[in-house]
């Protein structure tokens, strides 16, 4: 039985695509005087900011990480929207009483401006971000330790993501994986179940249930 749906931040619950791409192609312009290869990008999506950020000069780390949240703060509203039908899904969700969780390799910071800008603060009950653990995703750390949280087991929970960072996390951590449909990179590893449209998530706890 399928008590609660943790889900993936960036890329799954809110469009941020467009506006960590343009920063990156700024950064690479900036640091490595051209812009940056689909291939890197692809590499890059879904890694912790400090992974991100070496990319561009490993002995510059923190100072590119402040500089890169400075652009962020600046620019997330312009760019960043949330996905068409996330947010009635959610309330229907609720409305089901599933418990709902977010484990995202973002910052307390960044995940907190997305939640407010989208207007969704209210609605999970646990929230893990790359503040909160010693590894991010891929390892399971931010899921095991959700699952503490809201005192279930790995059986009871299913994880929507939209990179592989998330579906591995979810396979190591022994927890079923969706992936979402409207992800913007390719991935080599199957999920236990792909959302061509958020509502489909319904139909999918209503066969695991």
């Amino acid at each position: 039985m399928i008590k609660a749906i943790i889900f993936d931040f960036d890329g799954t619950l809110i469009d941020t695509n467009a506006l960590i791409k343009k920063a990156l192609n700024i950064f690479s312009l900036k640091y490595k005087q051209g812009p940056l290869e689909d291939e890197i990008f692809n590499e890059l999506t879904g890694k912790p900011l400090e992974y991100q950020m070496a990319h561009f000069d490993t002995d510059r780390i923190p100072e590119l990480v402040e500089e890169f949240k400075e652009w962020y703060l600046v620019n997330h509203d312009q760019w960043a929207k949330p996905f068409d039908g996330i947010l009635s899904l959610l309330s229907e969700l609720r409305s089901q009483n599933y418990l709902l969780g977010i484990v995202t390799n973002n910052s307390c910071q960044g995940l907190d401006l997305g939640l407010k800008h989208m207007h969704l603060d209210n609605f999970f009950d646990v929230k893990i971000t790359k503040d909160h653990v010693k590894e991010s995703k891929p390892s399971p750390e931010g899921l095991m330790l959700a699952l503490e949280k809201l005192k279930l087991s790995s059986s009871e929970v299913l994880f929507i993501g939209d990179t592989k960072h998330d579906i591995l996390a979810a396979r190591r951590g022994k927890i079923l994986a969706g992936l979402v449909g409207w992800h913007q990179t390719p991935i080599s590893i199957m999920p236990d179940f792909i959302l061509h449209e958020p509502y489909d998530l319904l139909e999918i706890l209503e066969e695991l249930n």
